[in-house]
């Protein structure tokens, strides 16, 4: 009941970051976030925001700090939450700290995500090419084309589209940005999730410059599933009824 979490919370007291990154503590840790009243979280928080980089990028700390997304009002985590953000470009990298980023992807302000999105394109090809942040980069295109605040998101969707697709006018006789993405084993998945959410002229540019690798695409199996991406995505058209994706 009420009573066990208050007695908890006050054996927690002083030792949160301790628990946060103990293989046991961090599930006592866990049930006392979902338990208390948001109210009584004050000292979890504070003894976690000094930290908080550090217990995001943490093997059992990240899920501590997803719990208090889940369990806190905005307000409460401003500090902790600044934090993280400013530390979004390392965490995205981290194989702990890119769940804590997506879980704001998805559950975050509208600003939390612009300032995930803003981290992430600042080197598209690295991000690509890396498997955490490849996840990050492939959920910023979904929040900022499906997600709650997708329709504030449209100049963001844009940005991580061409940021992929590139300017037809670069690709000359070296690789472009998007020939490079699609080549990579974790980034073809970002180019699978860029013809779901290319809009327009960018599915044009997108088929135009796919059409054009085709002979590389063909052959390894990453390019095939592009190709076969594109032709679900890209080729459609009306004559499929304008699906986008399917089985």
């Amino acid at each position: 009941g009420p009573d066990a979490g208050v007695s908890l919370a006050s054996e927690l007291r002083g030792r949160v970051l301790e628990c946060a990154q103990h293989m046991h503590g961090n599930f006592v840790l866990q049930k006392c976030i979902e338990r208390l009243p948001p109210g009584a979280l004050g000292f979890i928080i504070e003894e976690m925001q000094g930290q908080a980089a550090d217990v995001a990028a943490h093997m059992y700390g990240c899920r501590a700090i997803q719990r208090l997304f889940e369990h806190c009002s905005p307000n409460q985590l401003q500090i902790l939450v600044s934090r993280i953000l400013r530390a979004a470009r390392a965490l995205a990298r981290d194989t702990f700290g890119n769940n804590v980023l997506r879980h704001l992807l998805e559950h975050g302000s509208v600003q939390e995500q612009r300032w995930i999105i803003e981290a992430m394109l600042t080197d598209v090809l690295d991000a690509a090419r890396n498997k955490s942040s490849s996840l990050v980069y492939e959920k910023c295109l979904q929040a900022a084309t499906f997600g709650e605040h997708a329709g504030q998101l449209e100049c963001e969707r844009a940005a991580l589209v061409k940021a992929v697709i590139g300017s037809e006018a670069m690709c000359g006789k070296e690789r472009s940005i998007l020939h490079e993405i699609t080549l990579d084993r974790f980034g073809n998945y970002i180019v699978q999730r860029v013809i779901e959410c290319a809009r327009g002229n960018e599915r044009q540019a997108l088929r135009r410059q796919l059409m054009r690798m085709e002979p590389d695409l063909r052959g390894c199996a990453t390019g095939r599933h592009i190709l076969a991406s594109m032709r679900r995505g890209l080729c459609g058209g009306h004559s499929h009824g304008g699906v986008v994706g399917g089985a």
